[in-house]
């Protein structure tokens, strides 16, 4: 079984229980873009029946799917809000995006 069929079995299962509230930590790494598709697709059709929190460094993989951000830089929230505003934060280029 590859990562990527561990990994969508894993939030299979996950799902399957229909918790109110489901954290997911870096669902994507190490996946193929392939695979990376594949969990997205899987995450898009239960994004709207339950809260799912994902934790992921690669913010723009999971853009569409969020209605809001938190991002995070050593331990303190940094910004917090819809994907443009939260990119854009100071404090964001600065820590994340290695600008300003």
């Amino acid at each position: 079984m590859s990562l990527g069929e561990k990994r969508r079995l894993e939030i299979a299962m996950a799902l399957i229980a229909d918790p109110q509230v489901l954290l997911l930590d870096e669902p994507l790494a190490g996946l193929s873009e392939a695979e990376i598709s594949e969990i997205l697709q899987v995450i898009r059709q239960h994004i709207h029946k339950q809260t799912i929190i994902i934790v992921e460094h690669k913010i723009t993989r999971i853009q569409e799917l969020a209605e809001r951000f938190t991002v995070m830089n050593e331990g303190e929230i940094i910004a917090d809000g819809k994907y443009d505003d939260v990119i854009n934060a100071p404090e964001v280029r600065k820590s994340y995006w290695k600008i300003g």
